[in-house]
Parts: C-alpha cells; sequence; structure tokens
C-alpha cells in the first residue's frame, strides 16, 4: 500500500520560492521587501509538473506620492507590467488581485519598482495556487 501524504502541511516561510501543498495547492510569499527604482524580484520561481491557476496580489502601505510598477515574467516574456498610480499620497489605485495561468516548468519572476524616482519603498507579494495535472 502506497504511503498516504502527511495532512498537517506548516507553512515553510517568505521567500521567493514556491511551495506545494500535497499536488493540489501550492503558494509564494515574498514577506514585506524593499524596492526602488532600479526593481527587486519579489518572487522567482520555476513551477512544476502542473498547472497552476494562481491569485497574485501586492500589498503595501508606503504611499507618498511615488508610482509602484509590477511586472510579471514568465520564462523570459514580459506578460504584465503595470502601473499602480498613487492618490495624493494616500492610497493606490488597484486591480488586485490578478488570476494568472502558469503552465508546467515555467520560470515565474515577479518584480516590483518606483516607477517616480529612487526613493526606497517597501512591499509585499502573494500568490495561491491550484495545480492542475501534477505528476
Amino acid at each position: 500500500m502506497a504511503q498516504e501524504e502527511p495532512t498537517n502541511y506548516q507553512f515553510a516561510g517568505t521567500g521567493l520560492g514556491l511551495s506545494y501543498i500535497g499536488k493540489d495547492h501550492c503558494y509564494a510569499y515574498s514577506g514585506v521587501i524593499t524596492y526602488t527604482n532600479t526593481g527587486v524580484n519579489a518572487l522567482s520561481f520555476t513551477s512544476g509538473s502542473g498547472s497552476i491557476l494562481a491569485t497574485v496580489g501586492v500589498n503595501t502601505l508606503d504611499y507618498d506620492g511615488d508610482d509602484l510598477g509590477v511586472t510579471v515574467v514568465l520564462n523570459s516574456i514580459t506578460v504584465i507590467r503595470q502601473r499602480y498610480v498613487t492618490l495624493g499620497g494616500t492610497e493606490f489605485t488597484q486591480n488586485f488581485p490578478w488570476t494568472i495561468l502558469i503552465p508546467p516548468f515555467t520560470l515565474v519572476e515577479i518584480s516590483l519598482e518606483n516607477l517616480t524616482n529612487s526613493d526606497p519603498h517597501t512591499a509585499n507579494v502573494t500568490l495561491t495556487g491550484r495545480v492542475y495535472g501534477a505528476e
């Protein structure tokens, strides 16, 4: 008889990578990162054998009039490039969360940058997903 998958997966922490919960679910949490006008990868990983229907969110409390740029790259191809504009220094115009489909064995990079100037800001990126067809 095959060994059963454990049922009490523990949170592995934040970082660039993707974590799987069994064969059906995955997540990635960047933790709070600092970004400037040079940009920084918040998440960077290669997906596994299944396709992932993922929800991506970007969260920040760092509103001071600077615009936030978010870029999603799959296998070196930019698929999303979005500017979030601060409204009077109080909040970003938002259309998060996004839903994206990530094919199997795909290099995923999500980066943040300050599009207004070189001031440093903080934010975090979250990705949660349902995995289909994993072997």
